[in-house]
């Protein structure tokens, strides 16, 4: 299953750090591993002169039974971002928003 996590609904959305700002990011991925103990591999596709390019990220690990609390989902959601995050840096052009996410 795919879950986009930087363009979150009001409903699933937890105020995390990335690059040092606060930045609104979906908490339904640290949800899921809650609910269902499954596999949290971050991947990225960025475009390239031959196409897209898949790129798998170790595994994010996490105490299932920790993720009872929601500031621990919370941290948990904040670590996946991070780990996107050099990613994002690398591929800055190909990272849309259309909406400003950081207010000047």
């Amino acid at each position: 299953m795919a879950l986009l996590v930087d363009r979150p609904p009001e409903t699933s959305a937890v105020m995390v750090e990335l690059f040092g700002r606060k930045f609104s990011a979906s908490i339904a991925a640290a949800e899921l591993a809650r609910a269902s103990g499954c596999v949290l591999l971050p991947v990225y596709l960025p475009r390239t002169d031959r196409g897209y390019a898949a790129h798998v990220l170790p595994e994010i690990p996490y105490d299932r039974s920790a993720l009872r609390s929601r500031e621990a989902r919370h941290k948990l959601t904040e670590e996946i971002m991070r780990a996107f995050a050099p990613a994002i840096r690398q591929h800055l052009d190909q990272w849309y928003h259309f909406v400003p996410i950081w207010p000047a």
